[in-house]
């Protein structure tokens, strides 16, 4: 069990160390959205962020950290951006399955902890970039997994400092850049509670494109 905790520990921790692009601070709302699924035995969740404020800023380089219960499923290796063309490329970098680290975190799942990373690497190039608009959710990737229960939503918590430092000291990060090119980190609004089919006008969900 303790060995199984320590190689968690070790994988996780891994590029600790921030990048160029995380380095100021701004304000987004972060959440998922469940999608409805043709496969009953299958869910998927829309990663979404929102600007807080009114600003010029666009959507850079991310990184998404994201703990689960699983005894509720298991992610499928299944991820894809919505974020248009060559602008945005989407990596896997990490899924882990099944792990005791109890007792060692805040997470009342940590028995059965299943992990993911997920990074999305912007061109480097301003005009490629996407714009946020303030109070306009904005869908960034699909992460899918099979369930192991009949429950409506998996147990999903964003990896953040103060709840899931006794896993791993890497988080979830979104870079935003600013007017004069200048790439910043984002300060997060976590949002672990599911949301069901928001994808409509009276919810604010806007495409990639605007």
């Amino acid at each position: 069990m303790m060995k199984a905790l320590t190689t968690l520990y070790v994988v996780l921790s891994i590029g600790v160390l921030c990048p160029n692009w995380m380095v100021g601070q701004k304000d987004l709302d972060i959440r998922f959205e469940g999608v409805s699924h043709s496969d009953i035995d299958q869910k998927c969740y829309q990663l979404q962020i929102k600007a807080i404020q009114n600003s010029s800023q666009l959507l850079g380089s991310q990184s998404y950290r994201i703990f689960y219960n699983a005894e509720e499923g298991r992610f499928l290796r299944s991820a894809t951006t919505n974020l248009i063309g060559e602008q945005y490329g989407l990596k896997i970098v990490q899924s882990i399955y099944n792990s005791d680290a109890s007792g060692f975190g805040n997470l009342n799942f940590d028995s059965s902890l299943g992990f993911i990373n997920i990074t999305i690497t912007d061109s480097g190039n301003r005009d490629d970039m996407v714009s946020l608009i303030q109070d306009k959710w904005l869908s960034t990737a699909q992460i899918c997994f099979e369930k192991n229960m009949d429950k409506s939503n998996l147990n999903l918590v964003w990896a953040r400092e103060g709840l899931t430092d006794g896993y791993a000291t890497a988080y979830t990060g979104v870079a935003i850049v600013d007017e004069l090119n200048l790439p910043a980190n984002a300060e997060l609004n976590y949002i672990d509670n599911i949301t069901e089919d928001l994808n409509t006008a009276n919810n604010n969900v806007v495409s990639n494109k605007e």
